[in-house]
C-alpha cells in the first residue's frame, strides 16, 4: 500500500480574498523573480570584472565574484554594485522592500547597457563558462537559450516585472538572494 500524505495550507483572517485568489492563480507581479534575474546578471558582471566594488572584498563561498579588486573610481554605478554586493553577501531576504532596493541597484549599475556584443572576449568567456554550469537553473529550461541571447534578455528584464507562477510560495516565505543565484542544483557558492 502506498504511503499517501496530504498537505494542507490554511489561511485565517484574510481581509482581501482577491489577493489570495490572484496568488493562487498566478499572474500577479513577481518582484522576487525580477530580483533573481537581475541578481544573476550582477553576479556574472562581478565575476567577469565588468563591475567592481568600491573597496577590496573577500567572499569565501565564491572568491571569483570579487577577484578583480576594487574599482578605480567612485561612480554611481560602482556604489550601486557595492550596495548590491553587500546585500548579496549578507544573504538579503527577497521581500518587497529588498526587491525594490535590489532593482534600484541594478538600474543604477547600468549593467543593462552591457549587451553581449559590447563585452570583451575575457568577460564573455567567464560568463559563458558560468552559464554552461548553471544554464538549466538560470535559464528556467532544460533547453537553455544560447548564452548571448540569454545575456541580452537579462539586460531587458528591468523593463517589466515578470508574472508570478501560480501559488508561488516565495511570495509567502521569501528566499534569500544568494540562494536564488546559487539556484536549485547549487554547486556554485561552495567556497
Amino acid at each position: 500500500m502506498p504511503n499517501w500524505c496530504a498537505n494542507r495550507l490554511m489561511f485565517n483572517g484574510i481581509q482581501n480574498s482577491d489577493v489570495l485568489k490572484t496568488w493562487i492563480a498566478g499572474g500577479g507581479l513577481s518582484l522576487h523573480r525580477r530580483a533573481r534575474k537581475e541578481g544573476i546578471q550582477l553576479f556574472l558582471a562581478g565575476s567577469a570584472g565588468i563591475l567592481r566594488p568600491l573597496t577590496e572584498q573577500h567572499y569565501a563561498p565564491y572568491p571569483q565574484l570579487v577577484s578583480s579588486g576594487a574599482a578605480a573610481d567612485n561612480r554611481p554605478s560602482v556604489q550601486a554594485y557595492s550596495d548590491w554586493l553587500a546585500m548579496f553577501m549578507a544573504g538579503a531576504v527577497l521581500n518587497v522592500e529588498t526587491c525594490l532596493k535590489l532593482h534600484q541597484c541594478w538600474l543604477d549599475s547600468h549593467i543593462a547597457h552591457a549587451r553581449w556584443d559590447t563585452l570583451s572576449e575575457p568577460e564573455q568567456s567567464v560568463i559563458r563558462q558560468l552559464y554552461q554550469q548553471k544554464s538549466c537553473d538560470w535559464g528556467d529550461s532544460f533547453r537553455p537559450a544560447p548564452v548571448d541571447e540569454w545575456w541580452d534578455s537579462l539586460c531587458d528584464v528591468g523593463s517589466a516585472v515578470p508574472a508570478a507562477d501560480p501559488m508561488d510560495f516565495r511570495d509567502v516565505l521569501p528566499t534569500r538572494l544568494d540562494i536564488e543565484v546559487n539556484a536549485f542544483n547549487g554547486g556554485l557558492l561552495t567556497g
